[in-house]
């Protein structure tokens, strides 16, 4: 019976600490990407596949593109056709860094990402970030294309 109440007490703190925490509020008003009312960078949309990333001075920072294939190896009921989105990454830099990846949502969500990767430090792109980004996420999903069983015949 204590074991049974203590563990009640533990969830309701752990549950009333989670509804308190602070969270960074993110909104998007006509692509400037707001985090708790601060403008931070644009996200603008190019014929909903393509999102290029840009400083608040409208200098292009990144383009990331949605591409998708198809993969035999993915098919499950939720995805009768294995279909796999992912976005290639371009970082506008010194070195044009380049990565791929997932496409979960559109553009609040590849905010999210960028913000949670600190992809943009002070208006401008951060380098380490960008390189940590590049070497975390590399070229997965072209990998996978390539040795895709998937078979596409054109007549």
């Amino acid at each position: 019976m204590i074991k049974k109440i203590l563990f009640l007490n533990l969830l309701l703190l752990l549950i009333t600490s989670f509804s308190f925490s602070q969270k960074d509020k993110i909104k998007i008003d006509n692509d400037v990407i707001l985090v708790n009312s601060t403008p931070v960078f644009k996200l603008k949309t190019f014929q909903m596949q393509t999102f290029t990333l840009y400083d608040l001075n409208d200098t292009k920072l990144a383009i990331f593109n949605c591409l998708d294939y198809y993969d035999s190896k993915e098919i499950s009921n939720g995805n009768p056709k294995g279909r796999v989105v992912y976005f290639d990454a371009t970082f506008l830099n010194e070195d044009t860094d380049k990565c791929e990846i997932p496409c979960n949502g559109f553009k609040k969500q590849l905010a999210q990402y960028i913000l949670e990767y600190g992809l943009v430090k002070d208006g401008k792109l951060d380098e380490t970030a960008v390189k940590q980004f590049v070497k975390i996420h590399g070229n997965k999903f072209s990998d996978a294309r390539n040795r895709s069983t998937t078979i596409i015949i054109q007549r």
